[in-house]
This record gives C-alpha cells, structure tokens and sequence, in this order.
C-alpha cells in the first residue's frame, strides 16, 4: 500500500525518483508489519498454546478409550477361550 503511493510520488521526479519513492513505500510497509506482529505476538502465543492444549485432551482422550476397548476385547477374548485351554489341558 505504502509502496505504491511512494512510487507515483517519486514518479514525478523521474525513474531514480520511482525507484527510491518505492524503496520508502517498501520501508513503512516492513516497519508497519514488524509493529504489528509485535503487538500480537502475545495474542498468538497464546491462542497456539490454547489450540496445543486442546489437541493434547483430545488426544489423549482418544488414547484412553481405544486402551479400555482393546483391553475389554482382550479379556473377552481370553475368558472365552481359558475353557477351551483347560479342556485340552486335561488330555
């Protein structure tokens, strides 16, 4: 935005003028944004650490209930099966 409006302006002066109105258009543009994200940095950070939370509980979660599934069908499985052992067993 900035680096436009120092280009026309530096236009009046010629291609020298262009190129240095655009150079400073550039300049106020990089500053503006360097402040900017300085200014929400904290913002950021903070919105990151809230999304890096939720993923964790919601991982975790996940974790939790496919654990219990996989040991209820594991002891399932092997109440099923132990008859079926000792009948052999006692061949």
């Amino acid at each position: 935005m900035a680096a436009g409006s120092g280009a026309v302006v530096g236009t009046l002066a010629g291609p020298v003028g262009t190129a240095f109105g655009a150079g400073i258009g550039f300049g106020i543009d990089f500053l503006t944004n360097k402040g900017i994200e300085l200014m929400k940095r904290e913002e950021f950070i903070k919105d990151i650490n809230e999304i890096i939370q939720s993923t964790q509980k919601t991982y975790q979660r996940t974790l939790e209930y496919e654990l219990q599934r996989i040991i209820f069908v594991l002891a399932e499985d092997s109440m099923q099966l132990l008859p079926k052992v000792i009948d052999k067993s006692d061949l």
